[in-house]
């Protein structure tokens, strides 16, 4: 199965223009160089900001259960975005392993 799924992936590889100056390079394979090597920093970047954002806000919430409680939603949410983060890196790599590169 997987011989005959990499067939019909090098059957629909396109080739840039002037990608013999790229390395030969695929549309392919930078989408998937781009999901991994910028997107997903910056996003794991963003996540861990809202993380300290909302344990800030739980230390300045003073006892107020509202805003406490804000704080750990705040916090619950960006663990969970973070870690679907992680996931979508993994799936990134694995469906790029299919064009015979693995990316991390």
């Amino acid at each position: 199965m997987k011989k005959y799924v990499k067939n019909i992936t090098n059957f629909a590889t396109v080739t840039l223009p002037g990608s013999a100056v790229y390395g030969g390079s695929s549309i392919q394979d930078l989408v998937f160089k781009y999901l991994n090597n910028l997107l997903v920093p910056i996003l794991v970047g963003v996540g861990l900001g809202s993380i300290i954002y909302g344990g800030v806000k739980y230390i300045m919430a003073e006892g107020d259960a509202g805003k406490a409680a804000e704080a750990r939603k705040i916090i619950l949410i960006s663990v969970i975005g973070v870690v679907l983060i992680g996931i979508s890196a993994v799936i990134i790599n694995w469906v790029s392993s299919f064009w015979g590169e693995v990316l991390i």
